[in-house]
């Protein structure tokens, strides 16, 4: 089971129905079943390298996070039936969001991601 939160930045909310994904079985299931990621949601996989897009009907935005949250690199537009993942040593994390929101938040290398679980 995946817990609810938001991920913010710079104290902004930037998407406020996230998940966090961080049990095996939570990251295997992704978002497998759904049917478009709406612009306000996110999937934080946390410990998670690499990802497909196997089985989906919606291009994802990606970004990869060290384990402090910085953004260590971004793959926009990942169309389905893709894999993905980056060439860099330190990525601990994915973010998983709609196709477009690296854009629209202006997501750059460096900056810094929060999770904040809901109580």
């Amino acid at each position: 089971m995946s817990k609810t939160g938001s991920v913010w930045r710079d104290g902004h909310c930037l998407w406020p129905d996230a998940r966090l994904a961080s049990t095996p079985w939570s990251r295997a299931k992704g978002l497998l079943g759904k049917r478009r990621l709406s612009a306000e949601e996110a999937l934080w996989l946390r410990p998670c390298r690499a990802v497909h897009t196997w089985g989906m009907g919606f291009p994802i935005d990606l970004v990869w996070l060290d384990g402090e949250g910085r953004i260590l690199a971004l793959r926009e537009g990942l169309r389905p039936w893709y894999w993905a993942w980056p060439i860099k040593a330190k990525v601990r994390d994915t973010l998983e969001l709609a196709a477009g929101q690296i854009a629209r938040a202006e997501l750059q290398l460096g900056q810094q991601l929060l999770w904040r679980s809901v109580s």
